[in-house]
């Protein structure tokens, strides 16, 4: 899955009524798309295996990435840029690729997606680390109750049996992939703000290949041959639906709407990835995993309390 850049967003302008229902519209479609992505996620990796879907969706989203960077002044960045945006495309971008892949194939998406919902938590302590925000008491009480949240989620039986590879590890590759992805907002808030979110999202999509390439092998075009059509609809939802029609969609939404609005939304996307691998992959749901849900996203509630209410 793709995400929004997470940095704070200007003061919203004075927007006509139609263009603010678009807006909320197109919010609301982006919620959708990224609620349902994990169990697509989750459902690739198993079927194609985790290395050969790093590597065929890296590629695809690389090739759709082209025109756009074409479209948006192609590869032209200062010098001084260039080794923040390797930094970000190769730990950032495909680190978050590798790990949330790898990781939801060793994890039920539900699950999965509570542990990848305190993304907007680690981009609050990162940009402090960075000096961009303050670091509040609201943040650091909010980050150890996720943590107490993420300890809950891992404890208990019936859980390990759910994961082929166990829940533990799939957990920890999918907090890195949160991690990974919260360092790509950081770090790369300036080149965001320089280049604009679209050509930034699509040269680091082409950087990203790099890393990808020890991850083809001689089983790499026999399961390209092979593709289902379900495969296809996967890979078509996480690379086109969920990277650039979705992150389009969302920079025209936070232009529109008041950053509190456009960040609440990410509060769902758990619980809709819940509830979309209870349907699509008949995944069970526990009192246990409900609990951690609300504390882990409690806890980002409370470090985001601040912002939320300034906007």
């Amino acid at each position: 899955m793709a995400r929004a850049s997470g940095t704070a967003q200007p003061m919203t302008p004075p927007t006509a009524p139609a263009s603010r229902l678009s807006a909320y519209g197109l919010l609301a479609m982006t919620t959708l798309i990224w609620g349902a992505a994990p169990v697509f996620i989750r459902s690739l990796g198993l079927a194609l295996g985790p290395a050969e879907a790093v590597a065929i969706r890296t590629l695809l989203v690389a090739l759709i990435s082209l025109p756009l960077l074409a479209r948006f002044g192609g590869f032209h960045f200062d010098r001084e840029d260039w080794p923040r945006l390797a930094f970000t495309s190769i730990i950032g971008s495909f680190g978050y690729y590798l790990g949330s892949i790898y990781g939801y194939a060793s994890m039920p998406a539900g699950q999965g997606s509570i542990i990848m919902a305190t993304s907007p938590l680690l981009i609050a302590v990162m940009s402090g680390i960075a000096g961009h925000e303050r670091l509040t008491p609201a943040t650091l009480i909010g980050l150890a109750l996720s943590f107490a949240g993420t300890v809950l989620l891992f404890t208990g039986g019936g859980a390990s049996a759910a994961a082929p590879h166990g829940v533990l590890s799939g957990g920890l590759m999918i907090f890195a992939a949160a991690a990974a992805w919260s360092l790509y907002v950081v770090a790369g808030r300036d080149l965001i703000r320089k280049y604009g979110a679209i050509k930034y999202m699509a040269a680091a999509s082409l950087l990203s290949v790099l890393p990808a390439l020890p991850f083809l092998s001689a089983h790499t075009l026999p399961t390209l041959l092979a593709l289902t059509p379900r495969n296809l609809f996967e890979l078509f939802y996480l690379s086109v639906l969920g990277t650039v029609v979705s992150v389009s969609a969302w920079n025209y939404a936070a232009a529109r709407l008041p950053p509190s609005t456009v960040g609440a939304t990410l509060y769902l996307l758990p619980l809709m990835a819940i509830a979309a691998g209870v349907v699509i992959l008949g995944e069970t749901v526990s009192l246990r995993m409900v609990l951690a849900a609300a504390i882990v996203l409690g806890g980002v509630a409370l470090s985001q309390w601040d912002k939320y209410r300034r906007g």
